[in-house]
């Protein structure tokens, strides 16, 4: 048994050897140079890695504290009677490109225009973003990103 298993494991070995230089090429890429620019300019809706703030929810959440103006909000709201708190999430989309900037920003729904005001300028401020990722590429893909304002009346 031991004399044959050998064999078999020669014979392997010695079969491909023989067959190195009869390996066929591996077949051309299939993407050719115009689909690698569709793939490359195309927004993508759906990704198998959506794009994010550096530093995650948490550093997301710890720029939107720095960074949104409440005050001038809150100086300007007009609360309704008995009303107590205003409260609004505002939807802002836009694109995150290959190399992590934004453009395309527009608010999705429809809400206060403070609101929607404040939410246009500090995602303007926003730093780079870490792109969204399609077959282990960087793509440029839409992203909706809430913002929710809560004001309570002194």
């Amino acid at each position: 048994m031991k004399h044959f298993l050998m064999v078999i494991i020669f014979f392997n070995a010695f079969v491909c050897i023989g067959q190195n230089d009869a390996i066929p090429p591996p077949p051309p890429s299939t993407i050719n140079n115009a689909d690698s620019i569709v793939f490359e300019n195309k927004i993508w809706t759906k990704v198998e890695q959506e794009a994010q703030f550096p530093g995650g929810d948490l550093g997301w959440r710890d720029f939107l504290v720095k960074n949104l103006n409440m005050s001038n909000i809150h100086d300007k709201i007009k609360f309704k009677r008995k009303e107590k708190v205003i409260q609004e999430t505002v939807i802002v989309k836009f694109v995150v490109s290959s190399n992590g900037s934004l453009s395309n920003i527009e608010i999705e729904n429809e809400v206060n225009p403070l609101f929607a005001k404040e939410a246009l300028r500090v995602i303007n401020l926003s730093p780079r973003w870490i792109p969204a990722y399609q077959n282990e590429r960087k793509v440029n893909a839409y992203r909706r990103q809430p913002i929710t304002f809560r004001i309570e009346k002194e």
